[in-house]
């Protein structure tokens, strides 16, 4: 159950996994040098309309990212984040780099989300409606806000999750190469059946 919750409501997205040529420290200075807008760099120039930015702060393990956009109808105002992505990055050897990209919502906008239902259910609970309606009416205005701040976040996840995509494209992907089936060491659900059941009867035949 706890998991479920923390998959369904927490984090946005399952994790994305991405291989890069570079080390860490590569890959951490790349992002952070995209992450601002400049005409040397305007093959990135989409990743920035709508005056949308992006905030990256390193860590222990990776990096944390979160991003904003104007206001329309505000001049000087930017969105508040509603999601958090944290970035993992692993080496793999000496030149090879693990990114590994994890997004949740945002703490207080996960509250944010229960303020106008809470705030409409105290004006219809007074009124003089059947109970079970003001409770219908009540888990209708607490889905559709549980709706519409998830489906935001998700939206703001994947534009983190494009930013960070797009930043690292000038580092060479690196792919890892897949053992053949046919090795001598590794065996196949079927072969392993059957080794053990010739161990099963190998064994039954010294009880006897």
């Amino acid at each position: 159950m706890y998991g479920w919750l923390k998959n369904h409501i927490w984090y946005l997205h399952t994790p994305v996994i991405m291989l890069v040529y570079a080390t860490p420290s590569m890959c951490l200075q790349t992002l952070m040098t995209n992450a601002k807008p400049s005409t040397q760099r305007l093959h990135l120039r989409n990743l920035f309309a709508q005056g949308r930015r992006y905030q990256i702060t390193p860590n222990k393990t990776g990096f944390d990212l979160t991003t904003t956009s104007k206001v329309t109808w505000q001049y000087r105002k930017r969105t508040v984040s509603s999601s958090m992505m944290r970035g993992k990055l692993s080496p793999i050897g000496e030149d090879i780099t693990r990114v590994e990209l994890e997004t949740h919502i945002a703490p207080f906008y996960l509250l944010d989300c229960l303020f106008i239902p809470t705030f409409m259910t105290s004006l219809i609970v007074f009124m003089p409606w059947h109970p079970l309606l003001i409770g219908w009416l009540s888990a209708v205005l607490y889905l559709l806000s549980w709706v519409g701040h998830r489906y935001n976040a998700r939206m703001e996840a994947h534009e983190m999750i494009w930013f960070v995509q797009k930043a690292l494209e000038e580092l060479t992907p690196a792919t890892i190469p897949e053992l053949d089936a046919s090795t001598d060491h590794i065996i196949i659900q079927r072969e392993f059946e059957q080794i053990w059941q010739q161990f099963y009867e190998e064994i039954s035949r010294k009880g006897k």
